[in-house]
Parts: C-alpha cells; sequence; structure tokens
C-alpha cells in the first residue's frame, strides 16, 4: 500500500491569499475606474460651460458692435439668451440638449452677458454701482458672460474697445451745389432760403454754389452763412469739387454701414442697388420710413428718387441718405417733407414746389433747384451726433481677459 506524507495545508492557504489580493485590486480597480469615469464627466462638463461662457462672451461683443449705447440715455443692451441657444456648428449647436443638457436648479441661467461701464478707480467696474451703458463716452466696456451646463458653472469677464466707422463729416457747410442754384427771379417775394438752426462750434458757416440762376445770395443765404459762388456776376470764390469735401473714402464707409443695417433690399439691408448690376436683382426704391436711419440708394443715371411727404429722423436720432448713380440722377423733394441729418445726392435735388426742410446739411453734386419753398437748416448738433456714431468693431482690450469666480 502506498504512503503519504504529512501535508498541512499551506498551498491551499498561499493560494487563498492570493486570491484575496486579486479581488481587493480588482475592487480598487473597479473604483478607480468609476472615479476616473466620474471625473473625466465632471471635467467635461466643466470645460463644456467654459465654452458657453466664451460663447456668450464673444455673443455679448456681437451685441455691442450691432448697436453701441452710447451715453446715459441709450438703452442698456440685452443678452438673447433664445438666439444664442441656436448658435454653434452644424450638428452641435448650443441647442443640442445632449450636448448641452440645461443647468440644474441652482446653477443660473444657460448663459447670459452683462454689461458694465468702466466707471470705477483705474478703469474698473463694480456691478452694483457702475452704468450699463457707456456713460462716459470713451469707448470702453466690460463684459461679463456665464455658461452653465448641467452641474457646472463657469464666468468670464474682459474689457472690450470699441473700433468707430469714420462718418467725420466736414462741419460748417451748409449747403454744397456743385451745379447752378436755380431759385426765383431777383426781387421776387423770399420762398426758400438757407438758415443757421445750430452754429455749435463751427468758426462759421458757409453755403457752395458753382454758379446762381435767380435770386442774389443775400436773398438765398441768411445772415451770418458766407456764400461761396464761382461763378459771375458773383464769382466770390473758387468752389472745391465735391469729392474734396466729401470724400469718396468717407462714401464707402457709409456704403459699409448702409450693408450691415437691415432694411427692405432684396437682401434684407438698407443698400438698395436699384440697377440691373445687381446680382440678386434690382432693388426697389425705397420711400417713407424705409429711408430713416443710415441708407444708401443706387439708381440708374436719369432716375428720380422722392423724399415724398414724411418726417425722415429726428433731431434725437438724426440719419444718412445717400442717392448715387451719377449727375444725371434726380432727388425730388417737391413734397412737404422733412429730413434730419446729412443728405446727398450725386446728382441733382429738384424742390421746385412744396414746403420740404432739411436739418443738418444738403450736398447736391450737380444743380439745386429751389423754387418752391424749400429750407435749409444747418445743424451742426445734428451732424456731430453722426460723428463715429456706428461701430466698425469690438475688440478685447490685451491683459484684461480672465476666469472669475462665477
Amino acid at each position: 500500500m502506498r504512503s503519504f506524507r504529512q501535508q498541512d495545508g499551506s498551498g491551499l492557504v498561499l493560494i487563498i491569499g492570493i486570491a484575496a489580493a486579486l479581488a481587493i485590486m480588482a475592487a480598487s480597480l473597479v473604483a478607480l475606474t468609476a472615479n476616473v469615469a466620474f471625473n473625466t464627466g465632471r471635467e467635461r462638463t466643466r470645460e463644456k460651460s467654459f465654452d458657453i461662457a466664451e460663447g456668450a462672451l464673444d455673443y455679448g461683443m456681437n451685441t455691442l458692435a450691432k448697436t453701441w449705447p452710447a451715453g446715459t440715455p441709450s438703452p442698456a443692451p440685452t443678452f438673447d439668451s433664445t438666439a444664442f441657444r441656436g448658435l454653434g456648428e452644424s450638428g452641435n449647436t448650443y441647442a443640442n440638449l445632449s450636448e448641452y443638457p440645461n443647468p440644474k436648479p441652482g446653477m443660473g441661467l444657460f448663459a447670459s452677458a452683462s454689461f458694465y461701464d468702466d466707471d470705477q478707480p483705474g478703469g474698473g467696474y463694480n456691478p452694483a454701482t457702475s452704468a450699463r451703458t457707456d456713460a462716459n463716452l470713451n469707448d470702453l466696456m466690460w463684459v461679463v458672460a456665464t455658461g452653465a451646463t448641467g452641474a457646472k458653472r463657469s464666468s468670464i469677464q474682459a474689457k472690450v474697445h470699441r473700433n468707430p466707422v469714420n462718418t467725420s463729416f466736414p462741419t460748417g457747410i451748409a449747403l454744397y451745389v456743385g451745379g447752378t442754384l436755380a431759385n426765383n427771379a431777383p426781387g421776387q417775394t423770399k420762398k426758400g432760403m438757407v438758415h443757421i438752426e445750430d452754429q455749435g462750434s463751427a468758426p462759421s458757416v458757409l453755403g457752395y454754389a458753382k454758379a446762381f440762376g435767380g435770386k442774389t445770395d443775400s436773398e438765398i443765404f441768411d445772415p451770418g452763412i458766407t456764400p461761396n459762388v464761382e461763378t459771375p456776376p458773383l464769382g466770390l470764390h473758387s468752389v472745391p469739387a465735391i469729392d474734396k469735401l466729401f470724400s469718396p473714402q468717407l462714401i464707402e464707409q457709409i456704403i459699409g454701414i448702409a450693408e450691415s443695417l437691415p432694411g427692405v433690399s432684396n437682401v434684407g439691408t438698407s443698400y438698395y442697388d436699384c440697377t440691373a448690376a445687381n446680382p440678386n436683382g434690382p432693388d426697389i426704391v425705397p420711400s417713407g420710413a424705409n429711408l430713416s436711419g443710415v441708407v444708401v440708394i443706387r439708381v440708374n443715371n436719369g432716375s428720380s428718387v422722392s423724399l415724398g411727404n414724411e418726417t425722415i429722423n429726428s433731431i434725437d436720432n438724426p440719419g444718412i441718405l445717400l442717392i448715387l448713380g451719377g449727375n444725371a440722377v434726380t432727388f425730388d423733394m417737391s413734397g412737404n417733407g422733412t429730413f434730419w441729418g446729412v443728405l446727398y445726392t450725386q446728382g441733382i435735388c429738384d424742390t421746385a414746389h412744396g414746403t420740404p426742410s432739411v436739418h443738418g446739411m444738403l450736398w447736391s453734386g450737380s444743380d439745386l433747384t429751389m423754387k418752391g419753398t424749400p429750407d435749409v437748416y444747418y445743424n451742426d448738433s445734428v451732424i456731430r451726433k453722426l460723428r463715429n456714431k456706428w461701430t466698425l468693431s469690438v475688440n478685447v482690450v490685451p491683459n484684461t481677459w480672465r476666469e472669475i469666480r462665477p
């Protein structure tokens, strides 16, 4: 019979020990994996909230670029959270709730942006007391943006600077006529005249005309306005070309503004190309309220645009109207309309009848027929309100961007 050696079970103990160690390691690995997955999920959510805050900052800057709130009477800008939700790359917009879920209760809004003037010492802001507009008119504001998704919230602040479009018009010019200023015969009852409504800081007020056809300068221009007429019998001064005073660069700047503003053109802007050269088809010549704000109309040479009987713009909100197309274009002011701002036509301005008025300045590249009862009022404050009113861009001031505690 075979005999067995004595065994004390030490091998079994070793196996059990190894199994226990493996079990502990496995449990620890599971816990570590779960913890890493949890932390990764939290980090992804935090990154998403930061992404939303960055997007809200950019959207807030875009809001300021559309309408910079200059001065205390201006309404404070608002953040359109509904429109913001639709932003983002195709297929991955902020409206994608699986990618950007709504914030949990207590985390605040999905996205927001607040705007403050830099009215504190050192150019800072105080959320409790700072104005919500550019009250000090220095083209600087703070934007504080917040984004929240799930259980995470992030905030960013940055000071931004406004770069205005150069719309500095020459001051002290009530009327420019690049051709003949036609009016009633000398000695007839006064009808149309050029006046000073507000001289402001302009050292003098001038009236330019290449030639006169009818009344003398003293019967057209109010005392205080210096007439500059080139041809005999007056021949007082030479008249500079219109583009020396109203530069092509300024016209291009104004066209750019009109192309950025909403309107009823075929592409929804305030620039109207009513010629066959328009790739979207000729626009319809606007009229009435559609002439307010900044409007540029390009028509075929020989065409006509009418002011009508409307009051366009106001003393508080003047505008700019440009009529382009050539020296045979006619701007018809023969109704009873009133225009506040800068009115410019490359061609003829006709006020043959009616009682139209312009408050600001009037530019006519060709003839001006002043045989109705028109009045041109030079208004320096209206012109200055148009200076650098529109924004070219809004940029972050270097070294002011930083993440802050929500």
